[in-house]
């Protein structure tokens, strides 16, 4: 394992310190090229984008013993051979400008994600040449926060392109982020509670210092008093992350945690506009998998987004190839390993097949085996089968 420090570039294009791990693989595999600047095979590598860890330095997942993902994703990846390279994002990791300016971390703005997510690549090839060529192969994967900033690079890939893209998959992203918001709000309001709603009214303090980041004239203002207090006397107090977020919220009903119209702010409203994902031409092939019992992604949304996607196909000449499969049964973590079988055959037809899928848009359902008796739950399952369900905010550590 390596780690790294590089530049990346924030939602206004200002350049900042970040920081990266790379997993190397023991047996790498060897991809045959014919056109390369050293050498007639190259390793292939996975820009790996990792989903919500907290919102403060501390949290970024190269501090994590497992890095966050362990066996889902990150050590699965490198035991089969890929370089894995992965970002901790801006405002993670490196907390800190030389001069002492914080540099907080803009949750939710996906664009500057994907800024991270190209740069460490590119960083990545410049420190280790020898082993990772600058038009090397590479497929970009996320989940979750990662999902959403890995589409963003899918759409990034059009305008300012990393060469090596052979193609990107994303597991449950969020899309609408604040709108859903917006519809949770108005759910609980009128007492009807979906699978996703508690989950997007516990999202508003951190969206809200995600906000703030990209826009320090908001300055916290959408938080209520008792939303303020548990920000920034409990969760930056002691720097806590994802778990520390679940334990600052206990007897904190999470919809008086923000002003019912805080959504409607012009500054949030041109950081909704600037950070939407979909909707928008893209590179692929793009892979796209989420599970429908989600309880932190509106799936229903999330297949709104890619069907208007697809009917931008028609409309402007797309020639791109963009693939939905829905597992049914499935939570927001299981639903990588449920999947497993088919991201990692797809990845390795990007890097060993010169045919790409044909363009345009497919929906697939996947029905679960025995899915009535398997354990339905929003962490991976094995890590609650070993923790128990009182400890499942390890799964994290």
């Amino acid at each position: 394992m390596s780690r790294m420090l590089y530049t990346t570039e924030d939602l206004n294009g200002t350049v900042i310190p970040a920081s990266a791990y790379i997993l190397w693989p023991s047996s790498p595999l060897r991809v045959p090229v014919a056109n390369s600047s050293s050498n007639n095979t190259q390793w292939p590598m996975v820009a790996w984008a990792h989903g919500t860890s907290g919102g403060l330095s501390p949290c970024a997942p190269s501090n994590y013993r497992s890095l966050q993902y362990h066996f889902q994703v990150p050590f699965t990846l490198a035991l089969q051979g890929y370089v894995v390279v992965a970002p901790d994002y801006a405002g993670l990791g490196v907390g800190k400008l030389p001069n002492g300016d914080t540099i907080g971390h803009p949750w939710a703005a996906w664009p500057a994600q994907a800024n991270d997510i190209a740069n460490a690549i590119k960083a990545a090839r410049n420190a280790f040449p020898q082993f990772l060529d600058a038009n090397g192969p590479f497929v970009a994967m996320g989940h979750s926060q990662g999902a959403a900033a890995v589409w963003a690079f899918a759409e990034r890939q059009v305008e300012k392109p990393v060469p090596g893209y052979k193609g990107a998959v994303a597991f449950a992203p969020p899309t609408g982020i604040i709108e859903q918001v917006r519809r949770a709000r108005s759910d609980y309001a009128a007492n009807k509670t979906q699978l996703w709603t508690n989950a997007f009214l516990s999202f508003q303090t951190p969206l809200i210092k995600g906000v703030t980041a990209a826009y320090p004239s908001l300055n916290l203002s959408g938080m209520t008093e008792l939303g303020r207090d548990r920000w920034v006397n409990v969760q930056e107090a002691v720097q806590g992350c994802l778990p520390t977020k679940q334990v600052a919220s206990i007897g904190a009903p999470s919809v008086e945690m923000a002003y019912r119209n805080w959504t409607e702010q012009p500054t949030v409203l041109e950081f909704e506009n600037r950070t939407a994902t979909g909707r928008k031409p893209f590179k692929g092939p793009f892979l796209i998998m989420s599970g429908d019992s989600d309880s932190i992604t509106d799936i229903n949304n999330l297949k709104e987004t890619v069907r208007d996607t697809c009917d931008n196909f028609d409309t402007k000449g797309v020639q791109e190839s963009l693939e939905f499969v829905e597992y049914t049964g499935q939570n927001h973590f299981p639903v990588i390993q449920a999947s497993q079988s088919k991201w990692f055959n797809w990845a390795r037809e990007r890097f060993f097949s010169s045919a790409n899928p044909d363009p345009g848009c497919s929906f697939e359902v996947v029905k679960g085996f025995r899915g009535e008796e398997a354990l339905n739950s929003l962490f991976p399952n094995f890590v609650l089968e070993t923790a128990g369900r009182g400890d499942s905010w390890e799964y994290s550590l």
